[in-house]
């Protein structure tokens, strides 16, 4: 037990001195979000992550394995097939071990543009993590049908950062 516990603390100051926790994940297929909930954004094509700290898939996660304060940035990108009209609302959020934390951006003066309109959604915030801690990123959007997260990785992206 106590050789285990040894091994953690000789692998965080390893990765401390050496490696920093970083993460860097885009979206290269369309998700599709539906109209009224939030959800998870699947930012499921690796591009950084050298501590394999990001589960993707719908319940897409960042496992924090080294306390400290981390930098988080998010893009999403909507398109749009119908048309936004007046007084609906497109949200990004950042979410720490399942709840609310902060919300990195909403747009609630969206105006009757008619179709092919896209949405970007994008915002950073500093968060405390200690080991063990998630974090996800979700997307809100009430236009009354579902709409796609575009399918490119230099729009719908997040980035990780460990600071201190």
């Amino acid at each position: 037990m106590l050789k285990k516990l040894y091994d953690k603390v000789e692998e965080h100051t390893h990765r401390e001195r050496s490696t920093p926790v970083v993460a860097r994940y885009t979206r290269t297929t369309t998700q599709s979000i539906a109209s009224g909930s939030y959800q998870i954004v699947n930012y499921a094509t690796q591009v950084i992550d050298p501590f394999s700290l990001v589960t993707v898939g719908a319940s897409w996660l960042f496992d924090c394995q080294l306390s400290g304060y981390y930098l988080v940035y998010a893009n999403a990108v909507l398109e749009n097939n119908t048309g936004w009209n007046a007084g609906e609302v497109g949200s990004l959020a950042l979410h720490k071990n399942g709840t609310l934390y902060s919300v990195l951006d909403y747009h609630d003066d969206l105006k009757e543009f008619g179709t092919g309109l896209e949405l970007s959604l994008c915002g950073g915030d500093i968060i405390e993590l200690e080991d063990g801690d998630y974090i996800d990123v979700r997307v809100y959007q009430d236009s009354g049908g579902a709409i796609n997260i575009q399918a490119d990785g230099t729009l719908s992206y997040i980035n990780i950062a460990r600071i201190n």
